[in-house]
Protein backbone atom coordinates (compact mmCIF):
# COMPACT_ATOMS: atom_id res chain seq x y z
CA UNK A 1 0.00 0.00 0.00
CA UNK A 2 1.62 3.23 -1.20
CA UNK A 3 2.17 5.58 1.35
CA UNK A 4 1.39 9.29 1.04
CA UNK A 5 4.61 10.99 2.94
CA UNK A 6 6.22 14.52 3.21
CA UNK A 7 9.99 14.60 3.66
CA UNK A 8 11.69 18.02 4.81
CA UNK A 9 14.99 17.94 3.60
CA UNK A 10 17.12 21.08 2.94
CA UNK A 11 19.26 19.77 0.97
CA UNK A 12 18.43 19.66 -3.10
CA UNK A 13 20.57 16.77 -4.18
CA UNK A 14 19.61 14.68 -0.99
CA UNK A 15 15.40 15.31 -0.97
CA UNK A 16 15.09 14.76 -4.88
CA UNK A 17 17.07 11.56 -4.31
CA UNK A 18 15.24 10.44 -1.10
CA UNK A 19 11.64 11.84 -3.28
CA UNK A 20 13.06 9.75 -6.34
CA UNK A 21 13.71 6.37 -4.47
CA UNK A 22 10.38 6.23 -2.27
CA UNK A 23 8.58 7.55 -5.32
CA UNK A 24 9.96 4.60 -7.74
CA UNK A 25 8.14 2.58 -4.80
CA UNK A 26 4.94 3.44 -5.08
CA UNK A 27 5.41 5.96 -2.74
CA UNK A 28 3.68 10.01 -3.22
CA UNK A 29 6.15 12.24 -1.86
CA UNK A 30 5.46 15.75 -0.84
CA UNK A 31 9.02 17.74 -0.81
CA UNK A 32 9.63 20.91 1.21
CA UNK A 33 12.94 22.85 1.83
CA UNK A 34 12.32 23.79 5.50
CA UNK A 35 10.40 23.43 9.00
CA UNK A 36 8.17 26.60 8.57
CA UNK A 37 6.84 25.20 4.62
CA UNK A 38 5.96 21.76 5.77
CA UNK A 39 4.71 23.45 9.04
CA UNK A 40 2.21 24.91 6.17
CA UNK A 41 1.53 21.61 4.52
CA UNK A 42 0.24 20.34 7.64
CA UNK A 43 -1.86 23.72 8.64
CA UNK A 44 -3.65 23.16 5.30
CA UNK A 45 -5.15 20.04 6.79
CA UNK A 46 -3.97 17.93 4.14
CA UNK A 47 -3.19 14.40 6.03
CA UNK A 48 -0.35 12.65 5.54
CA UNK A 49 0.79 8.87 6.49
CA UNK A 50 4.59 9.05 7.23
CA UNK A 51 6.84 12.35 8.02
CA UNK A 52 10.14 12.81 6.98
CA UNK A 53 11.95 15.47 8.37
CA UNK A 54 15.59 15.97 8.73
CA UNK A 55 16.62 18.03 12.27
CA UNK A 56 18.64 20.70 11.09
CA UNK A 57 16.15 22.66 8.76
CA UNK A 58 16.55 26.28 8.02
CA UNK A 59 13.92 28.80 10.17
CA UNK A 60 11.98 26.07 12.03
CA UNK A 61 14.15 23.13 12.67
CA UNK A 62 13.19 19.38 13.35
CA UNK A 63 12.75 18.95 16.79
CA UNK A 64 10.91 22.40 17.07
CA UNK A 65 8.19 21.08 13.90
CA UNK A 66 8.31 17.95 16.40
CA UNK A 67 7.23 19.44 19.45
CA UNK A 68 5.06 22.13 17.36
CA UNK A 69 2.88 19.05 16.05
CA UNK A 70 2.62 17.01 19.07
CA UNK A 71 0.92 19.91 20.48
CA UNK A 72 -1.62 19.94 18.14
CA UNK A 73 -4.56 17.68 18.23
CA UNK A 74 -4.68 17.36 14.39
CA UNK A 75 -0.95 16.12 14.07
CA UNK A 76 -0.63 14.46 18.21
CA UNK A 77 -0.42 11.01 16.66
CA UNK A 78 1.10 11.45 13.37
CA UNK A 79 4.02 9.30 12.34
CA UNK A 80 7.29 11.26 12.61
CA UNK A 81 10.96 9.75 11.57
CA UNK A 82 13.44 12.32 12.54
CA UNK A 83 16.87 12.31 10.16
CA UNK A 84 20.16 13.74 11.45
CA UNK A 85 23.59 12.64 11.09
CA UNK A 86 24.35 13.97 14.58
CA UNK A 87 24.40 10.08 15.74
CA UNK A 88 25.27 11.38 19.80
CA UNK A 89 22.69 9.85 22.04
CA UNK A 90 21.70 12.93 23.90
CA UNK A 91 20.46 13.89 20.27
CA UNK A 92 18.70 10.79 19.83
CA UNK A 93 16.84 11.11 23.60
CA UNK A 94 15.73 14.83 22.90
CA UNK A 95 14.33 13.66 19.63
CA UNK A 96 12.02 10.22 20.91
CA UNK A 97 11.47 12.32 24.23
CA UNK A 98 9.87 15.09 21.70
CA UNK A 99 7.63 12.25 20.49
CA UNK A 100 9.14 11.03 17.35
CA UNK A 101 7.82 7.63 16.10
CA UNK A 102 11.82 6.79 15.68
CA UNK A 103 15.14 8.72 15.19
CA UNK A 104 17.02 7.47 11.83
CA UNK A 105 20.48 7.93 11.62
CA UNK A 106 22.28 10.11 8.42
CA UNK A 107 23.72 8.73 5.76
CA UNK A 108 21.17 6.34 4.83
CA UNK A 109 22.19 4.39 1.50
CA UNK A 110 19.06 3.88 -0.74
CA UNK A 111 18.61 0.42 0.19
CA UNK A 112 18.31 1.29 3.62
CA UNK A 113 15.79 3.80 3.05
CA UNK A 114 13.53 1.91 1.20
CA UNK A 115 14.11 -1.65 3.84
CA UNK A 116 13.55 0.90 6.49
CA UNK A 117 10.13 2.54 4.79
CA UNK A 118 8.79 -0.61 3.56
CA UNK A 119 9.61 -2.43 7.18
CA UNK A 120 7.70 0.88 8.60
CA UNK A 121 4.80 0.01 5.97
CA UNK A 122 4.55 -3.90 7.37
CA UNK A 123 5.12 -3.57 10.88
CA UNK A 124 2.56 -0.28 11.56
CA UNK A 125 -0.66 0.34 11.03
CA UNK A 126 -0.34 4.06 9.79
CA UNK A 127 -2.62 6.86 10.27
CA UNK A 128 -5.12 7.33 7.08
CA UNK A 129 -7.17 10.16 5.79
CA UNK A 130 -6.44 11.91 8.91
CA UNK A 131 -9.17 9.52 10.77
CA UNK A 132 -9.50 7.56 13.77
CA UNK A 133 -9.59 4.21 11.84
CA UNK A 134 -8.55 2.65 9.00
CA UNK A 135 -11.97 1.38 7.30
CA UNK A 136 -10.23 -0.78 4.54
CA UNK A 137 -8.84 -2.59 7.17
CA UNK A 138 -12.44 -3.50 8.53
CA UNK A 139 -13.80 -4.05 5.06
CA UNK A 140 -11.22 -6.84 4.77
CA UNK A 141 -12.16 -8.59 7.96
CA UNK A 142 -16.26 -7.95 6.57
CA UNK A 143 -15.25 -9.44 3.19
CA UNK A 144 -13.49 -12.74 4.81
CA UNK A 145 -16.30 -13.10 7.71
CA UNK A 146 -19.15 -12.04 6.04
CA UNK A 147 -21.48 -9.59 7.45
CA UNK A 148 -23.27 -11.56 10.45
CA UNK A 149 -23.47 -12.43 14.09
CA UNK A 150 -19.85 -14.02 14.41
CA UNK A 151 -17.86 -10.87 13.11
CA UNK A 152 -20.18 -8.69 14.93
CA UNK A 153 -19.10 -10.54 18.19
CA UNK A 154 -15.30 -10.35 17.33
CA UNK A 155 -16.12 -6.75 17.16
CA UNK A 156 -18.19 -6.66 20.45
CA UNK A 157 -15.01 -8.53 21.78
CA UNK A 158 -12.68 -6.05 20.69
CA UNK A 159 -14.20 -3.05 21.96
CA UNK A 160 -14.53 -5.15 25.47
CA UNK A 161 -10.43 -5.79 25.16
CA UNK A 162 -9.70 -2.19 25.20
CA UNK A 163 -11.81 -1.34 27.50
CA UNK A 164 -9.70 -3.55 29.53
CA UNK A 165 -6.52 -2.28 28.09
CA UNK A 166 -7.84 1.14 29.40
CA UNK A 167 -8.24 0.16 32.55
CA UNK A 168 -5.16 -2.13 33.19
CA UNK A 169 -2.80 0.82 31.18
CA UNK A 170 -4.58 3.23 34.30
CA UNK A 171 -3.39 0.91 37.28
CA UNK A 172 -0.36 0.82 35.73
CA UNK A 173 0.50 4.24 35.52
CA UNK A 174 -1.47 5.56 39.33
CA UNK A 175 1.71 2.01 40.45
CA UNK A 176 4.11 3.90 37.93
CA UNK A 177 5.02 -0.12 37.20
CA UNK A 178 6.64 1.43 33.84
CA UNK A 179 7.60 -2.16 33.05
CA UNK A 180 3.58 -3.37 32.92
CA UNK A 181 2.86 -0.41 30.96
CA UNK A 182 4.92 -0.89 28.27
CA UNK A 183 3.83 -4.86 27.96
CA UNK A 184 0.10 -3.30 27.67
CA UNK A 185 1.10 -0.71 25.44
CA UNK A 186 2.57 -3.16 23.33
CA UNK A 187 -0.40 -5.63 23.43
CA UNK A 188 -2.84 -2.92 22.95
CA UNK A 189 -0.83 -1.79 19.73
CA UNK A 190 -1.03 -5.15 18.16
CA UNK A 191 -4.56 -5.53 18.37
CA UNK A 192 -5.90 -2.09 17.37
CA UNK A 193 -3.49 -2.64 14.15
CA UNK A 194 -5.79 -5.88 13.39
CA UNK A 195 -8.92 -4.01 13.42
CA UNK A 196 -7.29 -0.52 11.70
CA UNK A 197 -7.46 1.47 15.13
CA UNK A 198 -5.01 3.83 13.67
CA UNK A 199 -4.81 7.02 15.99
CA UNK A 200 -4.87 3.60 18.75
CA UNK A 201 -1.21 2.07 17.21
CA UNK A 202 0.19 5.77 16.87
CA UNK A 203 -0.35 6.44 20.81
CA UNK A 204 1.12 3.30 21.43
CA UNK A 205 4.09 3.76 19.33
CA UNK A 206 4.48 6.99 20.89
CA UNK A 207 4.47 5.98 24.63
CA UNK A 208 6.93 3.01 23.01
CA UNK A 209 9.16 5.81 22.30
CA UNK A 210 8.81 7.87 25.64
CA UNK A 211 9.78 4.67 27.32
CA UNK A 212 12.95 4.06 26.08
CA UNK A 213 13.96 7.40 27.72
CA UNK A 214 15.15 6.04 31.42
CA UNK A 215 13.63 9.58 33.04
CA UNK A 216 9.98 8.98 31.36
CA UNK A 217 7.62 8.47 34.45
CA UNK A 218 4.25 7.83 33.05
CA UNK A 219 1.36 10.15 34.31
CA UNK A 220 -2.88 10.68 34.61
CA UNK A 221 -2.65 12.48 31.21
CA UNK A 222 -1.11 9.68 29.65
CA UNK A 223 -3.87 7.72 30.85
CA UNK A 224 -6.47 10.31 30.29
CA UNK A 225 -5.31 10.97 26.41
CA UNK A 226 -5.30 6.90 26.20
CA UNK A 227 -9.41 6.89 27.55
CA UNK A 228 -10.05 9.62 24.99
CA UNK A 229 -8.57 7.82 21.65
CA UNK A 230 -10.26 4.78 23.24
CA UNK A 231 -13.51 6.72 23.34
CA UNK A 232 -13.34 8.02 19.50
CA UNK A 233 -12.18 4.48 18.29
CA UNK A 234 -15.43 3.08 20.10
CA UNK A 235 -17.63 5.75 17.98
CA UNK A 236 -15.87 5.13 14.77
CA UNK A 237 -16.34 1.30 15.00
CA UNK A 238 -19.98 0.89 16.22
CA UNK A 239 -20.65 3.82 13.26
CA UNK A 240 -18.79 1.36 10.74
CA UNK A 241 -20.48 -1.80 12.44
CA UNK A 242 -24.14 0.61 11.95
CA UNK A 243 -23.22 1.56 8.09
CA UNK A 244 -22.30 -2.24 7.44
CA UNK A 245 -25.77 -3.71 9.19
CA UNK A 246 -23.96 -5.22 11.77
Amino acid sequence: MPLNILLAEDNLVVRQMMADFLSGEGHLVEEVASGDAAWERLESGKPYDLLLLDLCLPGMDGLELLKRMRAEPCSEYAPVIILSADHSAETKNAVLAAGATAFWSKPLTPSELILRVHAFERSQCVQGDGGILQEKILQELVQALGRNRKLAGIMDTFVESLRDYEQRIHQAVRDGDKKELCNLVHGLKGAAAMFGGSSLVNWCLRQEALARQEAFQPDESTAKALGELIDQTCQALAAFMEREGL
